[in-house]
Order: structure tokens, then sequence, then C-alpha cells
């Protein structure tokens, strides 16, 4: 997490998250043979955020903004890596922010809705849902 404090009560983050996706998939040579796979994806949002007054060491938050997506290895099935054309999508989180000596504690929950979530390979058509919602802390000082 990295992020650039404007004035305002203005800021802009950026992350770089590790996720795990299951997913369902149907083999384009058998359309009887179904199943499921796993993968491992990288997520970088790059968040607009807006802090509003609060106590001295509590400031309440929202952001918005476009978030990327990289999919790596499915596990179970072929191929190795997913060709990830849809890995865009819109971002939007709550949370708060306080302060624990030199940290600073910001849980949130936050809400991505990615583009079209079917990603077809030569053997294999898989889905997944279009939106996450995921409860996050981040740690900074």
């Amino acid at each position: 997490m990295v992020e650039l404090r404007l004035p305002a009560g203005l800021g802009v983050e950026a992350d770089v998250l590790y996720n795990r996706y299951d997913f369902n998939y149907l083999r384009l040579a058998s359309a009887l043979a179904t199943g499921g796979s796993t993968s491992s994806s990288l997520e970088i949002p790059i968040l607009l955020k807006y802090k509003f007054g609060g106590a001295p060491l509590i400031h309440p938050y929202v952001e918005g903004g476009p978030s990327f997506r990289k999919l790596f290895s499915v596990v179970q099935g072929t191929p190795a890596i997913v060709n990830d054309e849809n890995g865009k999508g819109f971002a939007l989180g709550v949370g708060i922010e306080f302060h624990a000596l030199i940290l600073r504690i910001s849980p949130e929950i936050r809400w991505t809705h990615w583009g079209t979530q079917r990603f077809q390979t030569a053997t294999s058509v898989f889905e997944a849902k279009q939106s996450q919602a995921q409860f996050l802390v981040g740690l900074s000082w």
C-alpha cells in the first residue's frame, strides 16, 4: 500500500493484493465434462480517497477508482496461464483509519466489480463471479 496525501482530506492510494480465485469450467471437447479449478491473481487498485473529519485519532473515509488484475497458474485444469483480457474493474470502499503508536491501522470493506468473467482457452471455458467483496486491513506508518 502506498498513499499520497493531498490537501482537504483527499488522497490517492495504490495497493498490490494477492488473491485466490475458484473457477467452474466447461471443457470444449465434451459439453458434459465440467469441473472446478483454482488460480491466483495480483490486483492493483488505484483509488481516490476522501477522509472525513472526526476524532483526532479516528478518521472515516470513502474511496473509489479503477482496479487492474492479472491471473496466473490455473492449478487443476489447463492451461498454466489464463489470458485475462477482462482484468479491469472498478472498486469502492469504506473504512476508518486510526493511530496506534507509530502505526496507522485502516480496516475497510471494499467491493470490486470486474469486466466479463468468462475466460476461454484452447480446451476450456472458465467462469467466475463478476463482483467481489473483501474485508481488508491496511497497516502503514
